[in-house]
């Protein structure tokens, strides 16, 4: 009941969980709009890389419009301060439009009535005179296009920059995403203007993927320690089945992961590094049982 009369009813809904994938940090020897501005495009155009679900900005200040009044001004034009503030709001309406939801997010639709530049508030009317002349705010007021008067700074190797996280649904391939971003990484800094660069950090595909060979090393080592083993003091086809149960008993925790809302990450895959020696330990168990009993 404490909302503004224009505001979209409140919908609540479960958060979707997203996968940080990287962050991508712009920076260089450019003004703090510039920079903005090229990480807006960039946000843009990465949104449109497949996996990916959402692209956010980090260290960037909101744009801030300062409007500034003097008391002899108003006095001269004989209007007050809320006056002004009142024709200013009036004019530069943000009323919502509704919202169309897709696959990476909401898009959110607005109408047009709002003013976003300096020169769009100095072309407010604030009052019409008689002989058809128009007061404007750009009369009374100096309008000035800038930042957010805010503390929080980001610097990448000693220097001003923007960055970008980007995230990937719970759905997506940490691996793939990751490969598609380092390769549009190296594209963009081709495109971008002298003195600015883009690069990559927090890459979180990259211990995924480390994590994943380390598994799979793991696993190859242990089968051929394991059929060594069994086949010198056992049978070579006891130590055979042993080794062929290992990567079965692993396929078949992949194939029931997604019946339990479970995905390959770097928790589930600590677990399946860690379960690895158990696995080995009970074939080997099994195997020599199986032929003493034979």
């Amino acid at each position: 009941s404490t909302f503004p009369e224009e505001i979209e009813r409140p919908q609540v809904r479960r958060e979707v969980f997203r996968a940080q994938v990287m962050k991508i940090q712009f920076w260089g020897d450019v003004d703090e709009a510039t920079l903005k501005r090229l990480a807006d495009e960039a946000r843009d155009d990465l949104a449109r890389v497949p996996g990916v679900a959402a692209v956010n900005l980090l260290g960037a200040r909101d744009f801030e419009i300062a409007i500034e009044v003097r008391e002899e001004t108003l006095r001269r034009y004989g209007l007050t301060l809320n006056a002004v503030a009142a024709a200013i709001r009036a004019s530069s309406l943000d009323l919502p439009g509704g919202a169309i939801r897709t696959e990476s997010g909401d898009v959110r639709l607005r109408t047009k009535g709002q003013a976003y530049t300096a020169a769009d508030f100095e072309r407010i009317v604030l009052r019409t005179n008689p002989d058809g002349t128009r007061l404007t705010v750009g009369d009374v007021a100096d309008v000035r296009d800038g930042f957010a008067e805010t503390w929080f700074y980001s610097f990448f190797d000693g220097r001003r920059s923007i960055g970008l996280d980007v995230s990937t649904s719970r759905t997506g391939s940490e691996i793939a995403v990751g490969k598609r971003l380092r390769e549009w990484v190296v594209q963009r800094q081709q495109e971008l203007p002298d003195g600015v660069y883009v690069d990559y950090w927090g890459d979180a595909s990259y211990y995924l993927g480390e994590r994943l060979g380390m598994m799979l090393e793991n696993l190859a080592l242990g089968s051929l320690l394991v059929f060594a083993l069994l086949g010198l003091f056992l049978r070579p086809q006891v130590a055979l089945w042993v080794i062929i149960g290992i990567p079965v008993a692993f396929l078949g925790a992949l194939a029931l992961m997604p019946a339990f809302d479970l995905s390959i990450n770097l928790f589930s895959l600590f677990a399946l590094v860690l379960v690895l020696g158990i696995v080995v330990d009970d074939a080997i168990v099994i195997g020599e049982s199986a032929y003493a009993e034979m």
